[in-house]
C-alpha cells in the first residue's frame, strides 16, 4: 500500500505542475508492480544481488515504448542497459556483455 500511495501523491504532484515528479510517478509505479510480483513497465528498478550481476527482471519491455519512457523523463533501454553495466562494474561484476555498451 505504501508504493501506491507514493504513486498516488507523485500523481498530484505532477498535476500541480512539479515536472521533477514526473520521474518519480514512473518510478512508484514501477515500484508497485514489483510489489505484486508483477514486472515493471518503465525500467527503473534496478536489483543488485549479491555477487551477481546487476538485473531490471521481471520487466515488460515491450508495453512502454522508449519515446513515451523519455516523456516519464526515464532512460531508453539502451541507456538502462549501460546503466545496468555501469552498477556491475561498480562492484567488479563483468558478464561478457561490456563490449555490448559501445
Amino acid at each position: 500500500d505504501d508504493y501506491l500511495l507514493a504513486h498516488v501523491l507523485a500523481m498530484v504532484a505532477v498535476s500541480k505542475g512539479q515536472s521533477g515528479a514526473v520521474w518519480i510517478s514512473a518510478a512508484t509505479l514501477d515500484r508497485y508492480l514489483q510489489s505484486l510480483h508483477q514486472p515493471q513497465i518503465f525500467g527503473t528498478q534496478f536489483n543488485t544481488p549479491d555477487g551477481k550481476p546487476t538485473t531490471q527482471e521481471p520487466y515488460d519491455r515491450s508495453l512502454i515504448s522508449d519515446s513515451l519512457r523519455g516523456e516519464m523523463g526515464v532512460p531508453s533501454e539502451a541507456e538502462q542497459e549501460k546503466q545496468r553495466l555501469h552498477y556491475d562494474a561498480e562492484r567488479g561484476i563483468t558478464t561478457g556483455r561490456e563490449s555490448e555498451r559501445h
